[in-house]
């Protein structure tokens, strides 16, 4: 540990606290070097200066130590906690020197834990940046059939997610119902309420930096209405496609590989993109530009300002205004009760893009 050493790095170093926990420690006044309060930036020679945290001396780290432990269930992964549980602080009390535990296992999960007090260590491990490979193997009791297995979720997982970007949820899921099965007669009419969970990477409502998890349920899928398709490939869909090219065994159902469902976990990234890119000065919008052989009036590429890209979403039919969108609708109608559909043209813009910006490929690309 440098001589000048960040207050901060120097409590992450000696396990006390991550280095953003640590300034928290410090802004809270619960920190002091010598007997004076700590501040923010304040650096401490860790041979000569007297580090305390709400009273208790802070012990440096003379020789780093590197431990496994098995975890049993029932025990947090924490040092202490306020309600009186179980923590794996008490399974290696008998050390000689304090450690601490690298990432988390759930209280009810069992398996391997590493435990240290070398604060670099453990951050170089846990930190998503460094994409170290981790297993969890999950046990449930009865065993999980096919049918609920499909019927559990599709989502999406994003990595590189900046740090400190606050996602609207509301506007996240008012986005979503756009695309939400049954929410209009031009679309299929099975019911699905795509409500977003994150499992990680956002914690109220403000990205951590970590890999981001989000998911939605299939509230009404039913592998059974899907069992026709290997025989009855509907128009406009992969079914054929699939078929021939997985020779029969292509997986048809509702939440497989070729459903219109995987649309969502898209959206659920689109949505978030465009809160992030909006802040940036990015607007991006769509419209229908042709369905079946009705053509609409396409944006002016000159003109198109970010009032119209944005007032897209607040469109049930995504069109500009013109005579086209009510034809649109009955050609999409007419083909719906004939059992068949029809295709469409989607045109999309983009504006406030600079000419080239790297900044924003390492956001996105």
């Amino acid at each position: 540990m440098a001589k000048d050493t960040r207050l901060q790095k120097m409590l992450a170093e000696c396990g006390i606290a991550s280095r953003r926990k640590a300034e928290e420690m410090i802004a809270a006044g619960r920190v002091a070097v010598n007997g004076v309060r700590a501040q923010i930036g304040d650096k401490v020679d860790v041979k000569k200066d007297k580090v305390t945290v709400d009273g208790q001396r802070v012990q440096t780290v003379d020789e780093k130590v590197y431990i496994m432990v098995h975890k049993p269930r029932g025990y947090l992964t924490s040092m202490s906690d306020d309600r009186g549980r179980k923590c794996v602080s008490e399974l290696v009390e008998e050390l000689p020197v304090r450690v601490f535990p690298i990432g988390r296992l759930d209280k009810d999960s069992e398996g391997l834990l590493l435990m240290t007090n070398d604060g670099d260590f453990a951050n170089l491990i846990a930190h998503p940046s460094t994409h170290v490979p981790k297993v969890y193997r999950v046990t449930v009791r009865p065993g999980v059939t096919e049918e609920q297995l499909t019927r559990l979720a599709v989502g999406v997982e994003i990595d590189g997610m900046p740090p400190g970007e606050a996602i609207d949820e509301a506007e996240l899921a008012q986005f979503m119902a756009r695309r939400a099965p049954g929410s209009s007669k031009l679309t299929t009419q099975r019911k699905e309420a795509d409500a977003v969970q994150f499992a990680c990477g956002l914690m109220d409502g403000v990205t951590t930096g970590f890999p981001l998890m989000a998911y939605i349920e299939n509230t009404n899928q039913r592998s059974k209405d899907y069992s026709n398709l290997l025989d009855h490939p509907r128009p406009s869909h992969a079914d054929y496609t699939a078929y021939v090219h997985y020779k029969g065994h292509a997986d048809m159902r509702g939440g497989g590989h070729f459903s219109g469902r995987l649309t969502a976990p898209l959206c659920i990234a689109g949505g978030m993109a465009k809160q992030i890119l909006r802040r940036r000065g990015i607007h991006i919008g769509a419209q229908l530009l042709q369905v079946a052989d009705v053509s609409g009036t396409a944006f002016d590429p000159v003109t198109i300002d970010a009032a119209t890209l944005e007032g897209m979403a607040d469109k049930a039919f995504p069109t500009l205004e013109g005579q086209a969108t009510q034809a649109m609708q009955t050609a999409i109608e007419n083909a719906a009760r004939e059992g068949d559909s029809v295709g469409a043209i989607v045109q999309g813009a983009a504006i406030g893009v600079p000419p080239y910006a790297p900044h924003m490929c390492g956001l996105f690309c």
